[in-house]
């Protein structure tokens, strides 16, 4: 390797160490660059199980290793991603132990779209997927609530007009306002634990959270994760009022109802007295001709029934009841004993011919049984009944006992 024919000053040179390198273009870096504004997109993304989020920040022509700290990553209202366009505001930073520089970040939001908006879309989706906004969920309103709660803030125009609205409507039904916090850092956590409370409640019939209209991030409380949790775990029936008719938040879908404005929630959760007295007394006039008309219809069905023959002579009525009643028994009569009868005959002519196969039968006519005493089985063959046996002859009129004295060994005939 050649190296420039110039010679060095005789001065002893400064002769810097790696590290003191490092810590030399650290401090130059760091010191002319306090602060800047930078735009790209996200790669590498990747979060520490320390909290720390590392990405690489990059354009088409160039790109440079990025660093979001945990103190800072914890204020994040939206997730990171790769491929993501986001405008970044931090410092150049040194890492002297690896020679690298990287930019640390000290705030980030999506360029050309709001933080909060993102946030907002990232919420509702992850949200909607765990079935938060499922209409099966949602509880419909009495119709006649017996107390309303108000969570809005005690002192804006938005609390005036729900209770104004409800009045002119519904004067008799009782408002009870719980004052909250509707924008700032404790915002949300103050209506979450305004929901919480009036749920422990058994006197309340519905549950009105809202403010007036402003900006995304004036309305960013009812955007949050917290109240979200809140209205969705509420037994009462919720409404969210929150902002102008073309605003919406994520309250707006998981409440029950939502309501266009804070004047639209006093309309939705009392009816108007006046169309109630109005529809109540048709119902009566309706009520009173259908019973004017039922009225005349049995009248005349009186009048009818009067002209009955039953009314002009009841007795006679009863009277052929009885003959009637006189004249089936007489056939109910006669059928019995003719069927009785029939019985009777049937059975005396299968009496006689069951008496006919009776062996009885045949000893009247003159035959005779022999068995062996002690056998119940006739006697058939003479060998049966060798001499000196003793045999049982059953007559029809009773029994002879003999014993045998010997055999005539014949095949008796009927003509002998």
């Amino acid at each position: 390797m050649r190296f420039s024919s110039a010679q060095p000053e005789q001065s002893t040179p400064k002769v810097y160490s790696v590290t003191e390198l490092n810590q030399l273009i650290k401090a130059t870096l760091e010191n002319s660059i306090t602060s800047v504004w930078v735009e790209g997109e996200i790669s590498n993304y990747r979060r520490h199980s320390s909290g720390h989020i590392y990405f690489t920040l990059k354009d088409q022509g160039s790109e440079v290793r990025a660093v979001i700290w945990r103190s800072s990553a914890a204020s994040l209202t939206f997730e990171l991603s790769d491929g993501m366009r986001v405008l970044c505001f931090g410092r150049v930073s040194v890492y002297a132990v690896k020679g690298y520089y990287e930019f640390d970040v000290r705030h980030i939001e999506p360029r050309g779209l709001g933080a909060h908006y993102l946030a907002f879309e990232q919420l509702k989706k992850r949200l909607q997927e765990e079935g938060l906004f499922d209409p099966a969920h949602k509880k419909p309103l009495p119709r006649f609530p017996d107390t309303i709660a108000v969570v809005t803030s005690p002192h804006g125009a938005a609390v005036r007009d729900i209770i104004r609205t409800i009045h002119n409507r519904f004067p008799k039904v009782r408002i009870l306002v719980y004052g909250v916090l509707v924008q700032g850092e404790s915002a949300a956590d103050s209506i979450a634990r305004a929901l919480d409370a009036l749920n422990e409640r058994d006197d309340i019939s519905v549950i009105i959270i809202g403010r007036g209209g402003g900006s995304i991030e004036d309305l960013c409380a009812f955007n949050e994760e917290v109240v979200a949790r809140a209205i969705y775990r509420s037994r009462i029936p919720v409404v969210s009022a929150v902002g102008h008719e073309v605003d919406y938040t994520i309250s707006d879908f998981v409440a029950d109802v939502r309501a266009p404005t804070p004047t639209g929630a006093g309309q939705l959760v009392v009816p108007d007295i006046r169309e109630v007295e109005q529809n109540l007394g048709n119902l009566i006039r309706r009520c009173v001709v259908v019973l004017q008309h039922t009225l005349a219809q049995q009248r005349e069905v009186l009048k009818a029934a009067a002209k009955s023959p039953i009314f002009a002579d009841p007795f006679s009525f009863v009277h052929d009841l009885q003959r009637r009643i006189d004249d089936i028994w007489r056939h109910i009569r006669k059928d019995i004993v003719t069927i009785l009868a029939r019985k009777k005959e049937r059975l005396n002519s299968l009496g006689g011919r069951l008496n006919n196969a009776s062996p009885l039968a045949v000893l009247e006519r003159g035959y005779s049984i022999t068995t062996v005493v002690g056998k119940n089985e006739p006697l058939k063959d003479p060998q049966d009944a060798p001499s000196g046996t003793l045999i049982e002859t059953r007559l029809a009129k009773g029994k002879l006992l003999s014993r045998v004295q010997s055999d005539i060994n014949t095949t008796p005939s009927l003509f002998h």
